[in-house]
């Protein structure tokens, strides 16, 4: 008797382990659940603020960027395609063209596959920073407004690569920021 009731012990402490390995897993699984959830939501908030660039006039192409009070204007035509843009902060729109998001999602606005423009407080460390590796596109309001040009996976696409060179001189050269 004493043998069977080691054994009953043995069977009920398994069972509350079991019982509570599954509770464990169970919690897991919901807490993974909403998490996955919040993520997507989080990446369909993404995708829908990326918008393209508006035709304006005669062969130029503008992006309004209304929360910060300016605008991007750039030539449109042989050469150059319609610009992408994708809010990625308050601070920073990440850069591309429709010619180069073909390529695929590593050459999209949200990857910078032509670049940024950030704004930064006028003066600061960090605008002092971005001038250094970037180029000063313009000064409003108290913000500098800076171009720094793509670090991005796109520039491994083979046949992206020397499109997304060719934006980069466009922005670089011809694209003028003004306040609206």
């Amino acid at each position: 008797m004493e043998s069977s009731g080691k054994s009953l012990a043995a069977v009920q402490s398994l069972g509350s382990a079991l019982a509570l390995s599954l509770g464990v897993a169970l919690v897991f699984t919901v807490a993974a659940s909403v998490f996955d959830q919040f993520h997507q939501v989080a990446a369909e908030e993404l995708n829908a603020r990326e918008a393209s660039a508006m035709v304006v006039g005669n062969a130029m192409q503008r992006v309004d960027i209304k929360d910060w009070g300016v605008q991007l204007s750039l030539p449109l035509g042989t050469g150059s395609s319609l610009l992408e843009y994708a809010v990625e902060g308050s601070d920073s729109i990440g850069l591309s063209t429709a010619a180069l998001e073909h390529y695929g999602s590593k050459c999209s606005a949200g990857q910078n596959a032509a670049g940024a423009l950030v704004r930064l407080a006028t003066g600061s460390a960090g605008a002092k920073l971005a001038e250094r590796q970037g180029i000063l596109k313009g000064s409003f309001g108290g913000y500098d407004y800076v171009y720094e040009t793509p670090a991005s996976a796109c520039a491994g696409v083979d046949q992206a690569a020397d499109m997304a060179v060719q934006e980069v001189m466009i922005i670089e050269g011809y694209g003028t920021l003004s306040s609206e």
